[in-house]
């Protein structure tokens, strides 16, 4: 939140304005509440929402809406997301918000829409939303995640040149002083394309400069994602040692994760336990890749994807499943890539690394 509510505060008190002290009230009671009550603080920022229409404070309508915006993520409604984010950003391009840092949030949040609903539908208008972002003097942090988004559009969209590109700009624009986290993104970037392509040692090199950045509580996941990728590559590089070093690591990680797990960590624990032949955790470790990509319809997808390929590993793969996928997939606006993958695996080719 860019605005100083303090300040605001004590100027609507000196100037003895009770809308602008409610304003204050509500959105602060919105805050304490959305970790433990959605549906009530969605119920007071709709109060605050009426109030703001009496007042001139263009700053705060799109406060709200990304507000709005947050809740509904927490609530994991895609649909209602991308609307809020949609009418907030054509709002927000208008000259009355031109001083208002809001502005960024709410472009951000309408790209994450189209990144959690389908990467790969939604590509150019993704890029289209990071272009008109970069016409603007924005802080390293976040150019950063700007480069960063772009480059994962082009790795899962296969354009590797290009994300590896946008990879190198991220690199480029950290303030390795103040912007701890935009480096550990970088990493991830990087390290996710390398695994695309197959190039386990580079992979290995960003793992283990993502892992020295990851001390801190609040980088686990990232930590988690590091380990999980090392643990594939180091198995793929012929160092079995290392890789079940890792492996064990990162089941400890499972056993008391306080945080959410990235979707993609069992994922790549399923590749790397087809890769030993330990078929039976490698299905586990399917199953919670399922489990915990619910919250995006392209996740969920891919992750049946990873289902699938366990499934015909183990000469377990049925239509029922290859039909559930496909149902899955086709749900999507751009769903040829993951169905030619889903082909792919009819076709016997069960390697979770080439998808």
């Amino acid at each position: 939140m860019n605005i100083d509510l303090q300040a605001f505060y004590e100027k609507a008190i000196a100037d003895h304005d009770k809308d602008r002290e409610q304003m204050v009230f509500l959105l602060r009671q919105v805050i304490q509440l959305m970790p433990f009550n959605v549906d009530r603080a969605l119920s007071q920022l709709d109060v605050l929402d009426s109030l703001l229409k009496q007042v001139d404070e263009p700053c705060w309508v799109l406060l709200c809406a990304n507000l709005r915006w947050e809740l509904l993520m927490m609530k994991n409604e895609f649909s209602m997301m991308l609307d809020v984010a949609a009418k907030a950003t054509v709002e927000a391009r208008k000259p009355r918000y031109d001083g208002c840092e809001e502005r960024i949030d709410t472009h951000v949040s309408l790209v994450t829409s189209y990144m959690y609903l389908d990467p790969l539908g939604y590509r150019d208008k993704i890029l289209d939303v990071l272009s008109y972002l970069l016409k603007h003097n924005l802080p390293s942090y976040i150019l950063v995640d700007i480069y960063t988004r772009w480059s994962f559009v082009e790795t899962i969209n296969e354009n590797f040149d290009e994300s590896a590109h946008y990879a190198n700009l991220a690199l480029q624009s950290v303030d390795y002083e103040n912007d701890h986290s935009a480096l550990i993104s970088c990493y991830t970037s990087l390290c996710a394309l390398a695994m695309q392509q197959k190039q386990f040692d580079k992979a290995l090199e960003y793992v283990s400069l993502g892992m020295k950045s990851t001390t801190d509580l609040q980088f686990k996941p990232y930590l988690c994602q590091f380990l999980g990728w090392g643990t594939l590559a180091y198995q793929k590089t012929g160092d079995e040692a290392r890789a079940r070093l890792f492996h064990v690591m990162l089941k400890q990680y499972f056993s008391q994760a306080e945080f959410d797990m990235p979707y993609v960590v069992p994922g790549v624990l399923s590749a790397y336990c087809i890769e030993i032949g330990d078929l039976d955790v490698a299905l586990d470790y399917a199953w919670q890749t399922i489990e915990l990509s619910k919250h995006s319809p392209y996740s969920m997808a891919f992750s049946h994807l990873v289902f699938c390929c366990v499934l015909g590993v183990r000469n377990e793969l049925h239509m029922q499943q290859l039909n559930e996928t496909r149902a899955l997939i086709e749900k999507l606006i751009a769903p040829q890539k993951l169905l030619d993958k889903l082909e792919q695996i009819q076709q016997g080719n069960y390697d979770i690394t080439s998808m």
